[in-house]
């Protein structure tokens, strides 16, 4: 019996029926020292090769067979088949003169000779002449496939035989062994690329409505908002403008800040003249020009910044001396109508009083009475209803929450979409432990990842025992780690949601996940992780 190359190829698969006989006939009849390697496919200067059957010997050599099934004629030097004509000789020709330039350049010192033949096994006879390009000897009937061994042998007859070592370098080079580097990271890199570019696609037109001077954008997480608020900053930049930007989360404001950090001031020798500044609203309000520094002690408590700072501000703000001729405000929906009041206040007489809202009402995480600008006051409303930050599993998983923006069919899917079923807090954080240290280990920044507690006091746990750090801390090292209502507006490559023994509320948790541009991991309950649909495994 013939050795079959490679060992996993399964005859009974073939869908060829002619091949299928002959591949069969050849291993089962034929002895051990032939090797046989059936569907061989070459590519070679450029062009694709079908080899039927690659035949293998120590003593005859190398050579190749063509097949043809069903019924076949040979009339004035040309072959028909079913109303076709074929050139099954000048096929079986050409493809042996190729392996054999194949092998050259792989196998130097290989004898150059390749037996090649055509065989027919649903005919048993033929009359007349073989064209000259071919002997008789080149030609297999079925009748010879019950005991083939003799044409075979008559087929290779001139070849040269192989060394061992040759027949071993043939096989590895006609069947060769590689091994693939998967890389983690270059999947994530994949999935941003393509989400960028469907980001810039979809957003990326909206861009060039700047020119009016009222836009609301209302939008859910994931939809473009701080991309296109963030292109409005650096377009009104590269007109010369001066720019507010602003939100009320600190994290975000702090990613803004940092991406204008160049366009501070004014520089002459800059390619603009523009200036930005961007930054958390009640932070960035008290360092505006002539605002006054407060005159009460930082607790830095929930009162200091929802009571006090505010009232200093309202107290003071006719004293700020800034103006502005754009001013973009980001997660508006966090913004009181008083808050929105004095910034508008801060445009600019002689400019174009560019003012623009973005926000997402479902994500309202601080009630502070907003509502949407009418348009019978010149406000241009714009919705956008396309997920373009969070892959196709990671927004539908959104949807089944807070009917989510869906994600268009050209976004990828995440590179990992996982839950980890846990019973208690404290095997929450053994989990959370393993997953940071899992996709670490897999190459990914620790300051790539953004664990999000469900409450404060998890949060604080987790800091504490996982050495996590703030997402706006001023130089990030580790995995970042907050609430929800912190997490609003950001974009992680990575994002562990983490629920503790209360659970997780349906709005928190619909800001949680949308974090995520590439993987997501979400340790929690069975019970959570089944009405989310998350397959999970268990701690371990």
């Amino acid at each position: 019996m013939a050795t079959l190359l490679p060992d996993s190829f399964r005859i009974d698969l073939m869908v060829n029926q002619a091949e299928k006989t002959v591949v069969d006939a050849l291993v089962r009849r034929l002895d051990d020292r032939w090797l046989v390697l059936p569907n061989f496919d070459l590519r070679w200067e450029g062009k694709d090769h079908e080899i039927d059957v690659v035949l293998l010997h120590p003593t005859y050599g190398l050579g190749i067979i063509e097949i043809k099934g069903g019924e076949i004629h040979l009339s004035n030097g040309a072959w028909k088949r079913s109303q076709r004509f074929e050139t099954p000789d000048e096929q079986a020709k050409n493809n042996a003169y190729t392996l054999r330039e194949y092998l050259d350049t792989a196998v130097p010192g290989l004898p150059r000779h390749v037996a090649w033949g055509v065989a027919l096994p649903d005919c048993v006879r033929f009359d007349g002449m073989l064209p000259p390009s071919m002997q008789r000897e080149q030609l297999l009937l079925g009748s010879e496939f019950d005991e083939p061994t003799r044409a075979i042998e008559s087929l290779f007859t001139g070849a040269s035989p192989l060394t061992s070592q040759q027949l071993t370098q043939v096989v590895e080079v006609l069947l060769p062994t590689a091994r693939f580097t998967y890389d983690p990271q270059q999947v994530d890199r994949n999935v941003a690329k393509q989400i960028q570019d469907v980001c810039e696609a979809q957003v990326g037109a909206l861009k060039e409505l700047d020119a009016n001077r009222r836009i609301y954008v209302d939008g859910r997480a994931g939809t473009g908002k701080t991309y296109l608020a963030t292109r409005w900053a650096h377009r009104g930049v590269f007109d010369g403008e001066r720019v507010l930007l602003t939100c009320y989360n600190d994290p975000l404001g702090r990613q803004l800040a940092q991406e204008f950090e160049r366009y501070g001031s004014s520089d002459e020798d800059d390619e603009t003249s523009g200036e930005v500044l961007a930054g958390p609203f009640l932070r960035l309000a008290l360092e505006l020009p002539g605002m006054p520094p407060v005159d009460f002690p930082n607790t830095n408590d929930s009162e200091y910044w929802s009571v006090r700072v505010p009232a200093h501000l309202v107290a003071n703000w006719h004293l700020v001396t800034a103006r502005f001729d754009r001013i973009i405000v980001d997660e508006a929906q966090d913004f009181s109508p008083a808050w929105l009041g004095l910034l508008e206040s801060l445009l600019a007489e002689e400019g174009e009083h560019r003012f623009f809202w973005l926000a997402d009402r479902n994500q309202q995480l601080h009630d502070r009475g907003f509502t949407p600008p009418s348009v019978d006051a010149g406000w241009i409303n714009l919705k956008l209803t396309v997920n373009v930050r969070n892959p196709r599993d990671i927004a539908r998983l959104a949807r089944r929450l807070e009917d989510g923006a869906s994600a268009p069919s050209s976004m990828p899917v995440a590179s990992v979409l996982r839950g980890v079923a846990i019973s208690n807090t404290d095997e929450a954080i053994t989990a959370t432990r393993r997953l940071i240290e899992e996709v670490t280990a897999a190459g990914v920044p620790r300051t790539d990842i953004l664990v999000v507690a469900s409450d404060s006091v998890l949060r604080d746990r987790l800091r504490n025992e996982l050495d996590l750090i703030p997402a706006d801390a001023e130089s990030p090292s580790q995995p970042a780690c907050e609430v929800a209502n912190r997490a609003k507006g950001l974009e992680y490559r990575v994002v562990i949601v983490v629920a503790g023994d209360e659970g997780f509320r349906a709005e928190p948790l619909y800001v949680a996940i949308t974090r995520a541009s590439s993987r997501l991991y979400v340790v929690a309950g069975a019970q959570l992780l089944a009405e989310l649909g998350v397959e999970s495994d268990p701690t371990t």
